[in-house]
């Protein structure tokens, strides 16, 4: 996978890279009808909505896009047909099941967020350091990576991925557990039950 981006900091600048991406996926789309634009979760689409109003361009191109179903949320789908060991489906945390691992630590990446943030709301964007941009770049990259993987080991008649099933991490509860916490959930009502009882003998005899 080829890892391409386009740095933002102005008005104008997040209009050029807007009309680069759209005009380079519709030309891909003419190059290569049946394919498909995927993305993790529904930022993606809205973001495009958002820009497209904000710069009044491109609104035919998305208005195709949209209407053709051209482009596929793969986290509405694996949570329909993976069962993971998980508490969200978030790409982060699906990670461990194709031993992904990334370039840029996610603590480094989350400082580098927000030295950017202050200084877009500064409006010194231009002061933030190089290697802070490269951060930046390279965590987004990260997460290009695994929405490729999942892309490509999900089929189109919504099996799992080609990894079998066995092989994942399910996490059981030992029975001896569910057991212990079964005794711990009986003795409280059992002692809820028995002072509900005290307490009506108390107030009617």
């Amino acid at each position: 996978m080829i890892y391409q981006s386009r740095w933002g900091t102005t008005s104008e600048e997040e209009k050029r890279a807007f009309e680069w991406f759209v005009d380079l996926t519709m030309s891909r789309w003419a190059q290569y009808p049946a394919m498909h634009v995927f993305h993790y979760a529904p930022y993606e689409p809205s973001a495009l909505k958002r820009l497209m109003g904000r710069y009044a361009t491109r609104e035919d191109k998305i208005d195709r896009m949209l209407r053709a179903g051209l482009l596929i949320d793969l986290h509405a789908i694996l949570k329909q047909a993976v069962r993971a060991s998980v508490e969200e489906y978030s790409l982060k945390a699906l990670e461990v099941f194709h031993q992904f691992g990334r370039a840029v630590p996610l603590e480094e990446a989350r400082r580098a967020m927000h030295q950017v943030e202050h200084g877009l709301e500064l409006g010194r964007p231009t002061e933030v350091d190089e290697a802070v941009w490269k951060t930046i770049q390279g965590y987004n990259a990260d997460d290009c990576l695994p929405r490729d993987l999942s892309a490509t080991g999900l089929k189109a008649n919504g099996e799992l991925w080609s990894k079998p099933v066995a092989e994942y991490r399910v996490h059981r509860c030992p029975k001896a557990l569910l057991r212990r916490r079964w005794t711990n959930v009986n003795s409280v009502w059992r002692r809820w039950w028995q002072t509900c009882k005290t307490e009506f003998r108390r107030y009617w005899g």
